[in-house]
């Protein structure tokens, strides 16, 4: 953002509840920042205009009606091994508290490497928790618990520190480009407060998180459903990778809402959409799969430094288990040279060759290995 005082803000998930609550009752505590670029969250009305025919006579407007009331904007951030769980956690919905057998995140090395794995939830609004989930007797699920999908998002504007409650992940931008990795984020919620006492130490907080680099970044296509595409044969050489997630929320004001929205819920399909650039064309390889049937997989992985103490990097996988091409360009941009573009739309299927074992079908999967050692959506 603009130079001067450092820009601090942050998300969290809001606390389990034990009957599905929309709003919360009061912003969560944010204790982790983001590495913030810029950022732009808001209170709007929408309003209509009127002419009262008893004080005006001349067909002037001269009243407001206030018809709905939301908060919504977003922000973007760098991209970082570490401080995204929670955003990962919320926009996809679904993390398995087992898996085969071994609690979540799983321990990879020693106690200071975890693997998370974030999976697509057909629905975000509050739901409860079930034993299906990876759970078995002995680890403290009460029956009731809500599984939260919704977020506390607390900026500090300098005069003072904004919250935003019950915020729900409307779409997600992932953007991998020679600039710098970023996530950008459109969300929708309930409320705002201008002058936050629950977060106010937002500006004691330190952000350092382990940022994703271009130079980590690694991106794998198969036009084999059934292989794994994760091997050299099958690595891009790109320019930029653009990943779109929409999650087709409808957010809508009911009688017993009031001017405020309703809980947000799922109205349509997720739809995963996204580009691929490359430097120069040299084969025929992908131009063919795209002007054949257009289905193929999709892999970006970043690894990053060793995570301390261990020989694990910190890791960020994105898995794309069905693409389909929708566009192929190969334009020459100059005597000699021509580029590729290609665009395309991600698709569930259920073909699970090198993916991580899942409790979900769903079109994208996260997956994160750093340091943390907490579950993001339990309790």
């Amino acid at each position: 953002m603009a130079s001067g005082k450092q820009s601090r803000a942050g998300i969290v998930r809001e606390p389990t509840v034990f009957t599905s609550q929309y709003p919360a009752g009061s912003p969560a505590v944010v204790a982790v920042l983001l590495p913030l670029l810029n950022e732009d969250v808001k209170q709007v009305r929408n309003q209509e205009s009127v002419i009262d025919r008893a004080e005006d006579a001349d067909s002037f407007a001269t009243k407001l009606i206030t018809l709905g009331i939301a908060v919504n904007g977003g922000f973007t951030a760098n991209l970082s091994y570490t401080g995204l769980e929670d955003l990962f956690g919320c926009t996809l919905g679904h993390q398995a508290f087992r898996r085969l057998g071994a609690v979540q995140p799983e321990d990879v090395e020693g106690g200071l490497a975890f693997r998370h794995l974030f999976e697509m939830e057909r629905d975000l609004d509050d739901t409860d928790w079930l034993a299906g989930d990876g759970f078995i007797a002995g680890d403290g699920l009460i029956a009731g618990a809500q599984k939260i999908r919704r977020l506390t998002y607390a900026v500090d504007k300098v005069t003072s520190v904004w919250s935003a409650k019950s915020m729900y992940i409307a779409s997600m931008n992932l953007d991998f480009t020679p600039q710098g990795p970023s996530v950008s984020v459109d969300m929708v919620g309930h409320s705002i407060a201008t002058d936050d006492a629950v977060n106010s130490q937002l500006n004691t907080l330190i952000c350092n998180p382990e940022r994703v680099i271009y130079q980590d970044v690694r991106c794998f296509l198969s036009g084999s459903l059934n292989s794994d595409p994760n091997n050299s044969l099958n690595q891009l050489e790109i320019v930029g990778v653009a990943l779109s997630l929409d999650n087709g929320l409808a957010a809508i004001h009911t009688r017993s809402s009031r001017l405020r929205i309703s809980e947000p819920r799922r109205n349509g399909a997720v739809v995963i959409s996204g580009t691929l650039a490359l430097p120069r064309y040299s084969n025929n390889e992908i131009v063919d799969i795209a002007y054949s049937d257009g289905r193929a997989r999709l892999l970006i992985e970043a690894t990053g430094p060793l995570i301390p103490g261990t020989s694990t990097p910190y890791t960020l996988r994105i898995h794309l288990p069905l693409i389909q091409f929708t566009g192929a360009d190969v334009p020459i941009d100059g005597p000699g040279q021509a580029g590729q573009s290609y665009s395309f739309i991600a698709l569930s299927t259920s073909e699970t060759t090198g993916l991580p074992t899942l409790s979900r079908r769903g079109p994208m999967v996260i997956e994160l290995i750093n340091d943390n050692a907490v579950h993001t959506l339990f309790p």
